[in-house]
């Protein structure tokens, strides 16, 4: 890869590359450098698919916990609706 298509990957990702130096925890003049000589490390194709799968199960984790929340709430709604289990349910 060479260091257009690392900016191009970079635009894609929606990071600057001071944030992907520092998710990928190097320094900021080590990616900086690699523009002087135009040759990007190959590893940095596999970070861009993990960083794209950790973001993907982000959204998911994000998805099943507001689904798990509403269950939870509406199953407090029924059960305070029983007369027997008089007390009230708040969301915060």
């Amino acid at each position: 890869m060479n260091y257009i298509e690392f900016e191009n990957l970079l635009k894609k990702l929606n990071l600057t590359k001071k944030e992907f130096s520092k998710l990928s925890e190097l320094s900021y003049q080590t990616v900086m450098s690699w523009a002087k000589t135009n040759n990007v490390p190959n590893w940095v194709k596999s970070w861009r698919q993990n960083y794209i799968d950790k973001k993907k199960f982000e959204r998911i984790k994000a998805m099943i916990r507001d689904e798990i929340n509403r269950y939870i709430y509406g199953v407090c709604l029924v059960v305070s609706s029983i007369p027997i289990f008089n007390f009230n349910v708040s969301v915060n």
